[in-house]
């Protein structure tokens, strides 16, 4: 579940079980940094030829005997 209040936004995530029992929860809170994106290094390039963004340096994890639950 999102609630957006931009600029900020709230992720809830619920892990649930074979028989719906609930196996883990993640909350997260997001807002802008205020730094200024760099300019896009290749404006023109399609999909194929851009290269993946580096990860999240953020990831809030729940760990399960299931699993994990994570929100990137």
């Amino acid at each position: 579940m999102v609630l957006a209040e931009p600029p900020r936004y709230h992720v809830r995530a619920t892990l649930f079980g074979d028989e719906g029992e609930e196996l883990a929860e993640a909350l997260a809170f997001f807002e802008p940094s205020g730094e200024a994106l760099p300019p896009d290094p290749a404006p023109e390039a399609d999909d194929e030829q851009t290269p993946a963004p580096p990860p999240a340096p953020f990831m809030p994890v729940e760990m399960t005997q299931y699993g994990i639950l994570c929100l990137n």
